[in-house]
């Protein structure tokens, strides 16, 4: 394959003009192996530095390889110390990823010069650190897993010149990991902590309480090379005795420059003459905005869901995806019900694996959640909140049907309750999405309810047996029947979890969507235009071809019973005995004083 600058001669000419348009001493060079580059000298704060641009085979997908050398020859600078200089030489002077430190490819020589003088003038002021997570050659200790996380302000308590002190860390739970509760500064009398109550995921294992010294150095193997120059470190700063008697695990503190640089060393007690010097990591960062960091900058407004309340009824397989990935979408106020628990059916398709089997739904998804979103606030019943015998699960039902601050999901795969929900919601206007699997899960539907805007629940089932060859009807939908009155318990729709998983993505969306809609969520998160979509995952009759998602234009139906807002029970044009009927049993004249039997417990039965 010809190279670059032969494939792509246009190119060459904007790394030409680039230099030309700069005023940059450079000099264009031909190489051996058909490369192309530059060599010059370069002034950075007043002092020459002579510099080798070589253009890769594959640029510009890479980045030019940058060396430095002593003049313009071939010895080449030694860089080392800043953790920047590769094996060949070359300077690593672009992060990995795509963030706003990376190498893109619009790039041209004059950003790379740029991105040169911006490294010479760390290095030249010692501010360098290992940023690539990889310690380098001369860096102390073994690496190794464990991470301690400090939040900002405890960093700063540890910049008092001199200072030393303790750090009370918490385990977190199955993670080689440990969040500093409360960290204290000796002899301020300082310290700053953080509220780790949110999180319900320490784990079982001991805390951790480490001393922590400020110290001073340029690098850090200049410091503490060995475990014997960290123990006279120790024995001076502290008092403590060197050896495997003493203290043993530190947290030395460099903040002459910015950022404070962390290192958490430890020696742990071996048998024998054993003594490894382990290198532990130290994160800093608020974690709960760490959390969302990407979330966030896809869609921002996040903190104006924290007004808002989502109510959860049914925590089945699409029912528990949905609580979900609204939790990851920062959601992080919940009311879950359900009166199941995590059978092994449900394990291949449900978000709780076997380490949760036979456990409450509504227990599990409490712990998925806050694991997700450790701050979410979590109210749980497992009940349906429409059964009689469960009045603490019907009482908080009702309070968050008064609420003006929920907004309902129903996923349970049970038309008594949609129905009954439905109803409900709309007495109290409150919002609801209903979402559901059909057929062997192949097929899907979302309905958004806004009681005084939207067709309801029953309004779709109303037109569909008026006009049914006009909307998708699913294969085992069966319009009508009474409400719910003691819970619901379904058989298992048999379908894989992939297909639920795509109705439970469409389902938390149109949630989403809702939120910003009514005022309370992402502000620049899209509304969907219409209410009631509908998911295939193969081709029938009803579909053009797989993977179909389709909104239909529901209206509101005007002999509804539920919306019309007519008397319950009686729609709009029924037949004229039938209202006479209503009219004449509602005659307050039929009830003569005295005759109406008192209301209380039956009478027992004569045996």
């Amino acid at each position: 394959m010809d190279p670059w600058h032969r494939r792509r001669p246009q190119r060459l000419v904007d790394e030409l003009r680039a230099v030309q348009d700069s005023g940059l001493t450079l000099r264009f060079e031909r190489l051996p192996g058909d490369l192309v580059g530059w060599r010059g000298t370069l002034e950075v704060d007043g002092r020459p530095h002579f510099l080798q641009v070589v253009y890769p085979p594959d640029f510009p997908a890479r980045p030019p390889w940058v060396r430095e050398t002593e003049s313009l020859t071939e010895q080449i600078v030694d860089d080392q110390s800043t953790f920047h200089q590769m094996v060949d030489g070359s300077l690593c002077l672009f992060a990995m990823g795509t963030g706003p430190d990376a190498w893109a490819p619009s790039f041209t020589v004059r950003d790379v010069i740029a991105r040169y003088v911006e490294f010479r003038r760390v290095a030249d002021a010692r501010g360098h650190v290992d940023e690539h997570g990889h310690p380098g050659p001369r860096a102390p200790g073994w690496p190794t897993g464990v991470v301690l996380q400090l939040t900002p302000g405890q960093r700063e308590l540890m910049r008092l010149p001199g200072g030393r002190g303790w750090v009370l860390a918490r385990p977190l739970l199955g993670r080689p990991a440990f969040v500093a509760e409360r960290v204290s500064a000796d002899p301020a009398g300082l310290d700053v902590g953080q509220d780790l109550a949110p999180w319900a995921v320490h784990g079982p294992g001991p805390s951790l309480v480490l001393p922590w010294v400020s110290v001073s150095c340029a690098r850090w193997e200049e410091l503490v090379p060995d475990v014997a120059a960290l123990d006279a470190l120790l024995a001076e700063r502290l008092g403590a005795p060197s050896g495997a008697a003493g203290v043993r695990s530190v947290v030395l503190v460099e903040a002459s420059g910015d950022p404070v640089r962390l290192l958490w060393l430890e020696c742990p007690p071996l048998p024998g003459a054993l003594a490894p010097l382990l290198r532990h990591e130290v994160r800093v960062g608020d974690l709960p905005d760490q959390l969302f960091a990407r979330v966030d900058g896809a869609m921002g407004g996040r903190e104006a869901l924290a007004a808002w309340r989502v109510v959860m009824v049914g925590l089945g397989s699409l029912g528990g995806s949905v609580a979900v990935q609204l939790a990851r979408a920062g959601v992080s106020r919940f009311a879950l019900f359900d009166p199941g628990r995590v059978e092994p059916e449900n394990i291949v398709r449900h978000v709780a694996g076997m380490s949760l089997l036979y456990t409450p739904k509504v227990v599990a998804l409490e712990m998925l959640l806050r694991d997700r979103n450790p701050t979410a606030e979590v109210v749980r019943f497992a009940s349906s909140p429409l059964w009689d015998g469960a009045p603490e699960a019907s009482a908080a039902f009702s309070a968050l049907l008064a609420a003006p601050d929920t907004l309902f999901v129903v996923t349970t795969a049970d038309g008594d309750v949609e129905r009954a929900v439905n109803e409900l919601a709309h007495l109290h206007g409150r919002p609801v999405i209903f979402g559901s699997v059909v057929g062997q899960a192949e097929q899907g539907r979302v309905q958004r309810v806004l009681p005084g805007e939207t067709p309801c629940y029953l309004c779709v089932g109303l037109q569909q047996q008026r006009h049914p060859g006009r909307f998708f009807r699913a294969k085992d939908l069966a319009p009508g029947g009474p409400p719910a009155a003691a819970g619901y318990h379904q058989p298992g729709i048999p379908g894989i979890g992939m297909d639920v998983d795509a109705v439970a993505i469409l389902t938390a969306r149109l949630v989403l969507q809702t939120l910003a809609r009514l005022g309370g969520g992402s502000p620049d998160y899209p509304d969907a235009e219409h209410h009631h979509l509908v998911w295939t995952a193969r081709a029938d009759e009803a579909f053009d071809h797989p993977l179909q998602v389709r909104w239909e234009p529901y209206a509101r139906d005007p002999a509804c019973p539920v919306c019309a807002g007519g008397p319950a029970g009686v729609a709009e044009g029924a037949p004229p005995d039938l209202a006479a009927l209503v009219e004449a049993l509602s005659d307050p004249a039929r009830l003569v004083l005295g005759e109406v039997p008192p209301i209380g417990p039956s009478p027992p039965r004569q045996g």
